[in-house]
């Protein structure tokens, strides 16, 4: 009897074990989910080493902007056509598109500003074209860094420079301007909602972008930071624009001395959270005595290797996040005696969602939910705390009518069987996930 019972109990074991096993193989394959052709999420390594003057190699330099997964490069110090060429040339062979931030393009748009004479303002088109065709002639060459937070009366005149690259602009290159953030509008005479709704739709930028920066020296957040970012990026799909912002990679002003992967991933997933498209640092390379990812003697840092891990995630899930259509954000608040001021600031958050039961964290936690291009939800799983506070977050969500999900984890693809519907991780600080639920 002794025998046939362990005989027994060894087959039903083999089977939950063989069960077990099977279970993730048995859900179908990443490439039935996945799309071939995507946009890849943009990463500008914004502030790039200078090509001269300085004791370091720049052939490794452009080596490490393209291990660090950037896709495109944005340099500010080099101060002549040929030195920018030569920039261009260098990120060549590693694809990464470079956005030139060119004199003779700023110089057309100070001429309108100052209402020169027609015959100067023509005479600064010859010059103009003439460096657009040269760029034009490396593949890699993206666009022109036109201008850094203009002022309000300024916009109308970044519109008529436009005008004249649109006529041109046979090569689909980008123009590309950066806003003020809400702060700067005091001075201004103007609403961030008119200022961003203004250069919407007569600057010609490309895409909408702004610097904001959230982290302070005392370890606090803005609270109106992802106020401003839920704004910008309402008026800006509104204008039928995509959008992105700046991410503090440098200490700067009365802001934080960023740290680590955790400083880094909070601004970058709490732009994702609202769809943003990519990310700028501020910056890259550091000429003054506070490391940012590059150090001033051309070394790397901690900070690279934390860009480097966020840089590797995100590219795991781009090709659905990037063919998806953002949704809205829900917000779960453990505490609400203490509440969340951040949390507090979105003014339309997702009160449910028919494909979620319950959501639930023993810290707070956010969604940003989105719906791909065959109509499935997506998710990004957000550990949205202070990443001052190190906090550990055990996430739990109650799906409707799911019996698996794709994980995509810290860079890696995981199959998921889900338990009543049930999926549950364990985050580190300032982690986020995608997920997509399926039947």
């Amino acid at each position: 009897m002794k025998k046939i019972i362990a005989t027994i109990m060894a087959c039903l074991l083999t089977c939950v074990c063989f069960t077990a096993c099977t279970s993730s193989a048995n859900i179908p394959d990443f490439n039935t989910v996945e799309y071939s052709e995507y946009e890849p999420f943009r990463f500008y390594c914004y502030g790039t080493p200078p090509s001269d003057g300085l004791e370091y190699n720049m052939e490794d330099q452009y080596r490490y902007i393209a291990e660090c997964g950037f896709n495109y490069a944005v340099p500010l110090w080099e101060d002549t056509t040929e030195k920018r060429v030569g920039f261009i040339e260098g990120l060549a062979p590693y694809g990464i598109k470079v956005i030139i931030a060119e004199p003779y393009v700023t110089n057309l748009f100070d001429l309108y500003k100052m209402k020169k004479d027609e015959a100067t303002i023509d005479s600064a088109k010859v010059k103009f074209k003439e460096v657009y065709d040269l760029y034009s002639e490396y593949e890699n060459f993206a666009g022109f860094n036109v201008k850094d937070e203009p002022k309000f009366n300024e916009l109308e005149y970044l519109g008529k420079a436009y005008d004249y690259f649109k006529s041109i602009n046979t090569n689909n290159k980008e123009w590309w301007i950066n806003l003020f953030p809400n702060w700067g509008m005091g001075t201004l005479g103007s609403s961030f909602g008119d200022y961003v709704d203004t250069a919407a739709k007569i600057t010609g930028s490309t895409i909408m972008c702004y610097d904001t920066y959230p982290l302070d020296k005392a370890n606090a957040i803005n609270p109106g930071y992802w106020t401003e970012m839920e704004q910008f990026a309402s008026i800006s799909r509104a204008n039928g624009k995509d959008w992105m912002c700046f991410i503090l990679s440098e200490g700067h002003q009365t802001y934080k001395n960023v740290k680590d992967y955790d400083d880094l991933a909070y601004q970058v997933y709490s732009q994702m959270l609202f769809g943003s498209v990519g990310i700028n640092t501020f910056k890259y390379y550091s000429k003054g005595s506070i490391d940012a990812l590059i150090s001033k003697d051309g070394r790397r840092t901690s900070l690279y290797y934390g860009m480097q891990q966020v840089i590797k995630e995100v590219r795991a899930f781009e090709n659905m996040y990037m063919n998806s259509e953002w949704q809205g954000v829900m917000l779960k608040i453990n505490d609400e005696f203490y509440g969340n001021e951040v949390f507090d600031g979105v003014t339309r958050p997702l009160e449910s969602h028919p494909r979620i039961k319950s959501l639930e964290g023993t810290s707070d936690v956010a969604l940003g939910v989105f719906k791909d291009k065959d109509n499935r939800d997506g998710f990004l799983v957000f550990n949205a705390n202070n990443p001052a506070d190190d906090t550990q977050n055990e996430v739990t969500i109650k799906f409707k009518g799911a019996k698996y999900a794709y994980l995509y984890k810290k860079g890696r693809k995981i199959k998921v069987k889900l338990n009543n519907g049930t999926f549950k991780t364990t985050m580190g600080s300032c982690e986020a996930y995608y997920v997509v639920p399926m039947k």
